[in-house]
C-alpha cells in the first residue's frame, strides 16, 4: 500500500492545485485573450491563456500600482493548471471586485463596466444604461494625488446607440499570433441607420445625417426628411396646461 509523506502530499498538491492571481494587465490582441500576473509569492507569469464564454468577451482593467511598482489594487483570477503541470496555467475566469455590481436578485443578470455603464436584465425588463461621468480608468495606475486629480476630471458626455451597421469581418491570425495594432472597428464601419441617446437629446439618424430629434431642454421635437406622412384616425392640436403627469391634455 502506497503511502504519502506530509512533504510529497504538499509537492503534489503544489503542482496540481490550483491559484488565485492578481491581474497585472489583459492583452486582448491575441486568437485567445491572454494575461499577466502573479500567483504565489514572488511567482509572476505572462501570457497565461484565459478563455472567455462564446459570445460574451471583456477586458479587466490594468493593475493600480505603487511607487514601488508593485500592486495595490487589482482584477483577480483563478488559475487551473492542465494535468497539474506548473508550467501550463490557464486563467479559469477573472472578475474585479471594485467594480462589478452586487444585489442582484436571483435569475437577473448584467454586462458592466468601471463607469457604471450597463446592460441589465432585471426581472421586470431589460435596459440599456450609460451615463456622464469622469474616466478614471486613466488613472487606474497611479495613486495618492493623482488618484484625486482623476476624481475631479471633467465628465464625458456618452451615449446609448442602436444601429445597423456595415462592417468587414475581423482577420484572424494564424495559431494565437497576435494582433497588436489593429483597430477593428466593432461599433460599424459606416453606419446605416441608429436611434441615439444623450443626457439632454434623443435622435433619429440614416447615416450621419440628423433626419429626427428630440431636445429635451427646449421640449422641442424637430424633423427633417423629403416627405412626411402623418396618418390617424382622428387628429386633435391644443395648447391646453400641463396635467398632473407632465402631457398636455386634448
Amino acid at each position: 500500500m502506497h503511502r504519502q509523506t506530509p512533504l510529497t502530499a504538499a509537492f503534489v498538491g503544489y503542482n496540481s492545485g490550483g491559484a488565485r492571481a492578481l491581474v497585472d494587465t489583459a492583452d486582448d490582441n491575441t486568437g485567445m485573450q491572454e494575461m499577466k500576473g502573479s500567483m504565489m509569492f514572488g511567482e509572476a507569469r505572462s501570457r497565461v491563456e484565459s478563455p472567455q464564454n462564446y459570445g460574451f468577451t471583456s477586458v479587466v482593467l490594468p493593475a493600480k500600482k505603487g511607487k514601488d511598482g508593485k500592486i495595490e489594487e487589482s482584477a483577480e483570477a483563478y488559475i487551473n493548471y492542465i494535468g497539474g503541470n506548473r508550467s501550463f496555467p490557464v486563467a479559469a475566469v477573472m472578475d474585479d471586485r471594485r467594480h462589478r455590481p452586487w444585489g442582484l436578485k436571483p435569475g437577473e443578470n448584467a454586462q458592466y463596466d468601471d463607469l457604471g455603464q450597463m446592460t441589465l436584465m432585471r426581472r421586470a425588463g431589460l435596459f440599456m444604461m450609460s451615463l456622464d461621468s469622469a474616466d478614471e480608468s486613466q488613472q487606474s495606475q497611479s495613486s495618492g494625488a493623482e488618484q484625486q486629480q482623476g476624481a475631479q476630471a471633467q465628465k464625458v458626455e456618452r451615449m446609448v446607440s442602436m444601429r445597423h451597421v456595415e462592417k468587414s469581418k475581423q482577420p484572424r491570425p494564424k495559431g494565437n499570433g497576435s494582433t497588436e495594432g489593429a483597430d477593428h472597428k466593432h461599433e460599424g464601419e459606416t453606419v446605416n441607420t441608429e436611434v441615439r441617446c444623450t443626457k439632454g437629446r434623443i435622435e433619429f439618424r440614416a447615416g450621419e445625417k440628423v433626419v429626427g430629434f428630440y431636445d429635451v431642454a427646449a421640449d422641442t421635437w424637430h424633423f427633417l426628411s423629403k416627405i412626411i406622412i402623418h396618418e390617424a384616425t382622428e387628429q386633435t392640436w391644443s395648447k391646453s396646461p400641463k396635467n398632473d403627469h407632465g402631457m398636455t391634455e386634448a
